[in-house]
């Protein structure tokens, strides 16, 4: 599940390298995420590996066994690289790498699978990525690497299959080309699909045990994050909850 610069929600299952974010003037930085499907499960993945890739520092990997860069493990910190300043410090379960010269800063959880990517204002317009544009305006977001747009964005997700193919378009049109990754061997075969698996909860998907029983469970374990009187309601105003619950 991704939440781009400018807000817009999306979401992505791919099971690949793939360009997060990265400087598409400049050219300062690229990083990527290894994403793998969470226990076989082909209707999920999470986040397994960041890397980061600059043109001062090379490459620093971002992994569940600890950090590396340039291929040499990091075992003390604060660690600083290079003349530029850029450090590497582990603060409890978060690894954070904060890029001296463009003030880009990375957050590794490896135990949540969670990465967070921040950006200055210098680089409003300049980024494109599963993270989007960065430009103020959520309705781009979903821009492929040929600088087509698949769809409008928006703020409200939608379950639609429609939609789900241009996320799946959008995802897999930022795959890392074998050649240029930096997590994944380019021996091997990323096993995305031509089409997007059918949501899990869907009821017309024969080809799973009892669907219109996992929708109604589902529907029911996850029905106070929308429920308007419920212990979230004071939230709405401010997050929609309709971007958790499709979770």
């Amino acid at each position: 599940h991704y939440s781009t610069f400018d807000d817009s929600p999306h979401h992505f299952q791919g099971r690949c390298e793939y360009v997060l974010a990265e400087d598409s003037v400049g050219r300062d930085f690229s990083i990527h995420v290894e994403n793998d499907n969470r226990h076989g499960n082909k209707y999920v993945s999470y986040t397994k590996a960041v890397a980061i890739k600059t043109r001062m520092i090379g490459v620093i990997k971002l992994l569940k066994t600890g950090v590396k860069i340039n291929g040499q493990s990091v075992d003390i910190f604060p660690h600083v690289i290079g003349s530029d300043g850029t450090t590497v410090d582990k603060r409890f379960s978060s690894i954070i790498v904060t890029l001296g010269l463009s003030g880009v800063f990375v957050r590794w959880i490896g135990v949540d699978d969670y990465v967070r990517v921040s950006v200055p204002p210098t680089y409003r317009g300049r980024i494109r990525g599963l993270c989007g544009t960065f430009d103020g305006n959520s309705t781009n977001d979903l821009l492929l690497r040929d600088g087509s747009e698949v769809m409008a964005s928006s703020s409200t997700f939608s379950s639609s299959q429609t939609t789900r193919k241009a996320y799946y378009s959008f995802g897999t049109s930022w795959t890392v080309p074998a050649a240029s990754r930096l997590l994944i061997r380019t021996s091997d075969v990323c096993n995305d699909n031509t089409a997007p698996p059918s949501h899990p909860c869907n009821i017309t998907n024969s080809s799973l045990p009892a669907p219109k029983e996992r929708w109604i469970q589902a529907q029911r374990k996850c029905h106070d994050i929308t429920d308007t009187t419920g212990p979230y309601a004071v939230c709405h105003g401010v997050q929609d909850p309709n971007w958790y619950f499709e979770s």
